[in-house]
């Protein structure tokens, strides 16, 4: 996923953050939630880099993806 950008060019993480949550919120397989699963995976520069810039982002980023894989596990029960 592409880092959004504001017209000056420097980067949003609250679009950035806003897309990725997005996209969570429709995984539906377990694989794309685990910390080394699919979304991790495919996302990892753009990931590596908000660690690095706001982790405030970050965070909020992987919470919600091991709160979407804590979902999927109850509904599998």
């Amino acid at each position: 996923m592409p880092i959004s950008k504001y017209p000056d060019g420097s980067p949003s993480w609250e679009d950035t953050v806003a897309d990725m949550l997005r996209v969570i919120a429709d995984l539906t397989d377990l694989d794309d939630t685990v910390a080394t699963g699919r979304f991790v995976n495919a996302n990892r520069d753009t990931l590596e880099e908000m660690r690095e810039a706001d982790r405030d982002a970050w965070v909020t980023v992987m919470h919600r993806l091991g709160d979407r894989e804590r979902e999927l596990r109850e509904s599998d029960r």
